[in-house]
């Protein structure tokens, strides 16, 4: 999956005990599956992260292609996390904001018009709960279309053996994506996907996770399972103009900002984002082309950023007078021109010289 947290979407249900099958599709943070004889792909994901400092919010957003009525997620926290709805406006007030500017260049020259070729392109710039078989609850909550479960584990093991005992989809594989986390303490979020009764076509409600953090980090480490090229993009709201730290950022592929600046609550319509960015004003977005998922040997972590320049994707509206080879077929008839004017002045043949001498004497009458 391109977009989210590096968690492993698995088809479960939480309370009903629903039989879940084997992976239909494969994305970035491992697999999608869904029901006997249902068929789910991904087809959009979008994640915000808001960090003050000492908490951290992540928002996620799933779009997705179904005929399946229930499905899984499992997304990895430093910390037990509070979960909730989100709010579906902050997605559609950061597009708008962070949305390239466009402006018009004009050019004396352009594209040739009988030679070919390719125009100039644009510059793109919840305390304790029951524990066993190595697995603490820490906590659920029923969010309408949605169930969420907070967990810990001891070890994957354990986890696994949790998953299956509610009807989880488990493999090999994502007890190697989720051993990372389980050795270094994180917590995970079980979440039950819904429809009640229609498929899970289209966008699914956000989800908000907050919890304790004191770096700004996007879970990316079970997307190395994926078996297609991935595009992770994140926006990050915080006090000042962040940037990538982790050695994902200095790979093959390098992340692309496409925004950073302060926006001010004025303009967003979101109450949620109004709220975040009346302490977390300025807003950094970037992507990164991953084509080989297994060099994501780490999460994305972010870390503030020498200085708070300021930056917005521009693209160009570039106009041009002439076409490129009219224009260069000019240039050489002028230089022509001025080329046969030079040499026909140089090779102009001197004057004759007057037959009447300056010493003749002029005769006089008498």
């Amino acid at each position: 999956m391109r977009r989210l947290l590096g968690q492993l979407l698995v088809s479960a249900a939480l309370v009903t005990g629903w039989v879940v099958s084997t992976p239909a599709y494969a994305c970035a943070c491992g697999a999608m599956v869904d029901g006997p004889g249902g068929d789910t792909s991904v087809t959009a994901e979008r994640a915000v992260v808001v960090w003050d400092g000492a908490r951290e919010t992540i928002l996620l957003r799933l779009s997705t292609r179904s005929d399946a009525v229930s499905a899984g997620l499992l997304v990895p926290t430093p910390a037990s996390a509070d979960v909730a709805l989100g709010d579906e406006q902050v997605f559609s007030d950061l597009a708008h904001v962070t949305a390239a500017r466009t402006e018009k260049r004009w050019h004396l020259f352009g594209t040739p018009l009988l030679l070919g070729g390719k125009a100039a392109g644009g510059d793109t710039a919840s305390g304790g709960g029951a524990r066993g078989d190595g697995v603490a609850v820490l906590g659920s909550v029923d969010l309408g279309p949605l169930r969420a479960t907070t967990l810990a584990a001891a070890d994957p093991q354990g986890l696994e053996r949790w998953l299956q005992s509610h009807r989880f989809q488990t493999s090999a594989a994502l007890q190697r994506s989720v051993q990372p986390y389980v050795d270094e303490g994180w917590t995970f979020v079980a979440i039950q996907l819904n429809a009640v009764g229609r498929a899970l076509e289209g966008d699914l409600p956000p989800i908000s996770m907050t919890f304790p953090s004191d770096q700004a980090i996007y879970p990316m480490r079970m997307s190395a399972v994926a078996e297609e090229p991935q595009s992770p993009s994140v926006y990050v709201l915080a006090r000042h103009r962040m940037e990538r730290t982790d050695a994902v950022a200095s790979g093959p592929t390098r992340p692309d900002l496409a925004f950073a600046g302060r926006v001010a609550p004025g303009e967003v319509a979101s109450a949620t984002l109004k709220k975040w960015l009346s302490t977390t004003p300025y807003l950094t977005a970037s992507s990164q082309w991953l084509p080989d998922p297994s060099v994501i040997v780490t999460d994305f972590t972010f870390a503030q950023a020498p200085d708070d320049k300021p930056f917005h994707l521009v693209i160009y509206d570039d106009t041009y007078f002439l076409p490129g080879d009219v224009g260069a077929l000019l240039v050489l008839l002028l230089l022509g021109g001025a080329v046969w004017l030079v040499v026909r002045l140089t090779r102009r043949p001197p004057e004759p010289a007057s037959e009447t001498s300056l010493d003749t004497e002029i005769p006089t009458t008498a």
